[in-house]
């Protein structure tokens, strides 16, 4: 939640700009609106994700890890483009005509993160039918923590906006590939 919050809060305190930070604060809402179409899947896997490691049935865990890795990052690649190309119709749709057009700019970039975001809601399923240790929770703090980091170097240098916009698309970016890490590396162990 931290991680999600942090974006508005920042661009509200350390720069001082309530508009931005609404901006945002609504990019930020169509970038959980490409988790909750993803949210679904991930609550359908762990069942059958547990039910297949019952059944030893690894061969069909790696299928499902390939398969579900390559659809959900075409899907967001099909939806991030139909958001550049058609943006002012969906903008217009949902805010009404006079909507402020920086934030299309801040979208575009906040939705940049979208990837890494679709990997570890669809992937978090693998790992949590797989350990029973939290592995989320210590991917989520090591991107939070270098999260932290950058907004603390950006603070110090007195640096823009759209830093602090890429900081957190690095973030969760970092968190998609920790996830796609550990869980690639947890099913080759039980193979």
């Amino acid at each position: 939640m931290a991680l999600l919050t942090i974006p508005a809060y920042v661009v509200l305190y350390l720069q001082h700009n309530l508009s931005a930070g609404g901006d945002i604060a609504y990019a930020i809402t169509l970038f959980n609106l490409v988790g909750a179409a993803f949210g679904p899947i991930s609550l359908v896997l762990l069942p059958e994700i547990s039910k297949f490691l019952v059944e030893s049935r690894i061969d069909l865990i790696s299928k499902r890890f390939y398969f579900f890795v390559f659809s959900s990052l075409l899907l967001t690649v099909a939806g991030y483009l139909i958001f550049i190309l058609f943006h002012e119709s969906i903008l217009n749709l949902l805010l009404g005509k006079n909507y402020r057009h920086e934030i299309f700019e801040i979208a575009r970039v906040i939705l940049l993160g979208s990837f890494g975001y679709v990997i570890y809601i669809v992937l978090r399923s693998f790992l949590d039918a797989i350990h029973v240790k939290a592995k989320n929770s210590v991917n989520l703090l090591i991107s939070l923590g270098v999260y932290a980091v950058m907004i603390l170097c950006g603070y110090l240098n007195g640096v823009s906006m759209y830093y602090y916009l890429c900081c957190f698309v690095i973030a969760v970016n970092l968190l998609g590939v920790l996830t796609f890490i550990k869980t690639y590396y947890s099913i080759k162990k039980l193979e």
